[in-house]
């Protein structure tokens, strides 16, 4: 077993699961690359934004053995592809080779593994390239948000988090 990881190795390891035609798939329709190219069961379901223990709200889960996941539908938003994403994010941690058994070691590993699903899910709505495409050689500008949320489907929040990962600083 490989004991030397992190976040980051985590989620390489879970993404590299995936062919590079299904996350260009997954980052233009997420839905459909979960049903068509994974064969996963995908349902919307408008009860599941129960509050949640840890004081977040429930948008999705999934029940990995069925190869199923939920979500809660967004109206006019793009919040439920992160959703969908992040569900995902979850059965590619399950059946990477050492990442879950490496999460279960470590301080806290619920909040570890919402996490690296959180990051997964990132990586697949707006890929490294695209990134780069909307920023090019200068500095990150309130405007990249817009144009990252016109060429992705990610929601406005998760351009604007993925933006500020590609700053070089604080401040």
């Amino acid at each position: 077993m490989r004991t030397e990881m992190n976040v980051t190795d985590c989620v390489n390891q879970s993404l590299s699961l995936l062919s590079d035609s299904v996350k260009a798939r997954f980052a233009n329709s997420p839905l459909d690359a979960l049903t068509s190219e994974l064969g996963l069961t995908v349902s919307a379901v408008n009860h599941l934004t129960d509050a949640r223990s840890d004081g977040g709200t429930c948008d999705g889960m999934s029940f990995l053995d069925d190869g199923v996941i939920l979500y809660a539908p967004t109206r006019d938003s793009r919040r439920e592809n992160f959703t969908l994403a992040h569900e995902l994010g979850h059965w590619l941690a399950e059946q990477a080779e050492d990442v879950y058994d490496w999460i279960a070691d470590q301080e806290e590993p619920g909040r570890l593994l919402e996490t690296v699903c959180d990051r997964i899910a990132q990586e697949l709505l707006l890929p490294k390239q695209s990134l780069k495409a909307t920023i090019g050689k200068g500095f990150i500008r309130a405007q990249h948000v817009l144009e990252l949320y016109e060429r992705t489907q990610a929601s406005k929040p998760a351009c604007a988090i993925a933006l500020a990962t590609c700053l070089p600083g604080l401040g």
